[in-house]
C-alpha cells in the first residue's frame, strides 16, 4: 500500500502584547507535521523591529511548552498566547520552512494592507508589521495552490477572523504546559 505524501499544518503563533492601552498580538509562524499543534522542538518563523529596523527573527528547534514568553519579540513584554491552525499543505514541512524563509523582514509595500492601515490614513504608503508579513507568505502560499483559495484572499477579513480567534483564546484561563490551539476555519 502506497505511503500518502508528507503534510503540514501551518500555524500562526500569537503572543499577546498590551501596549498603548490596546490589546494587539505579535504573529509567527511555525510550520509543523502535527495536526495536534507545534509541539516538541520546531522551527518558528518571525520578524522583529528593535531599534526600528525590521529583521528576521528565527528560532530554531523552539520548544513551545518550556517557556510562556513569546518565541518571537524583544519588540515588547509579551507572552505567548496560542496557535491558529490553518488547512493542511500537502508538501513537506522542509519546503513550506524554505518558502517561508526566501521572505525578507521588510517586504514591498504592494503587501496585502490591514484594515486599521486602510481606514487610518487610505493614501499613506502602509506600516509594515508582524501580521502583514504573515498574511503576506500566507497570500502567496495561496497563490502557489498550497492553501485554499478564499483563505487570504481578502487581507482585512483575514487579520480581522485571527484577530477575533486571538481575542478568544485569550479569554480562556491558560493552563500551565498546554498550548492553545484553534483552527481558522
Amino acid at each position: 500500500m502506497p505511503s500518502s505524501p508528507p503534510s503540514t499544518y501551518l500555524y500562526i503563533l500569537l503572543s499577546y502584547r498590551a501596549e498603548n492601552h490596546t490589546t494587539s498580538y505579535l504573529w509567527s509562524l511555525a510550520p509543523s507535521p502535527r495536526k495536534d499543534g507545534p509541539h516538541g522542538p520546531i522551527d518558528v518563523y518571525a520578524i522583529d523591529n528593535p531599534g526600528g529596523t525590521w529583521t528576521k527573527n528565527y528560532t530554531h528547534h523552539h520548544d513551545l511548552s518550556s517557556s510562556s514568553s513569546s518565541p518571537s519579540s524583544s519588540q515588547n513584554s509579551s507572552s505567548l498566547l496560542g496557535c491558529v491552525r490553518l488547512p493542511c499543505i500537502p508538501a513537506p514541512q522542509s519546503d513550506i520552512s524554505a518558502f517561508i524563509t526566501q521572505y525578507p523582514a521588510h517586504c514591498a509595500p504592494s503587501a496585502p494592507r490591514l484594515p486599521s492601515e486602510s481606514s487610518l490614513n487610505p493614501g499613506a504608503e502602509p506600516q509594515w508589521s508582524c501580521a502583514r508579513w504573515a498574511i503576506h507568505i500566507i497570500s502567496d502560499l495561496v497563490d502557489a495552490g498550497l492553501l485554499p483559495d478564499d483563505l487570504a484572499r481578502d487581507s482585512d477579513a483575514f487579520y480581522w477572523r485571527v484577530h477575533k480567534l486571538g481575542v478568544a483564546m485569550h479569554a480562556v484561563p491558560k493552563r500551565v504546559g498546554v498550548l492553545k490551539v484553534v483552527d481558522y476555519a
